[in-house]
């Protein structure tokens, strides 16, 4: 419990410095972090503009989903990357975004937190392993299943 607690206090204070590590060079862990925190933005507010406003939350899960699987990053990587979406694009319209392209639209954000509940489950049960990259299916969510040694959660 205290080693979640530590983790999240240091994720959420990276989050909260995230406009100035924007400015230094950053880690290859942070540009990971960023750049996919970049395609998913972009991927979620393409798909919100794209979709019918019925079927907003099932377009944007697909389209973060195959994100994630041409990115081929680790879960602990991409569960990262999806705080940071949330976390930034929650944020006021007027707020240093850097360079990430935001949805608006409550069924985008549904749907992020959605794939994020899947990866940190994934990460949590011990399904994933957290220095490899895993695929991502694009099945839609939640996904029923016990789990597998991917994103799946197929048995």
């Amino acid at each position: 419990m205290v080693r979640k607690l530590a983790l999240l206090g240091s994720l959420i204070g990276s989050l909260a410095w995230g406009g100035a590590g924007l400015a230094a060079a950053p880690a290859a862990g942070e540009r990971d972090v960023q750049g996919l925190a970049l395609a998913i933005g972009r991927a979620a507010a393409a798909a919100e503009a794209s979709a019918p406003a019925d079927g907003t939350q099932p377009a944007v899960e697909i389209a973060v989903q195959e994100v994630i699987v041409g990115a081929a990053q680790p879960p602990m990587v991409v569960r990262n990357a999806l705080q940071r979406v949330i976390a930034v694009c929650t944020r006021p319209a007027d707020a240093d975004r850097g360079g990430l392209a935001c949805p608006g639209a409550p069924a985008s954000f549904a749907a992020l937190r959605n794939v994020l509940g899947v990866v940190v489950t994934m990460i949590e049960d011990g399904t994933a392993a957290v220095d490899e990259p895993v695929a991502f299916s694009t099945l839609p969510l939640p996904i029923p299943g016990g789990g597998g040694a991917d994103y799946r959660r197929v048995p």
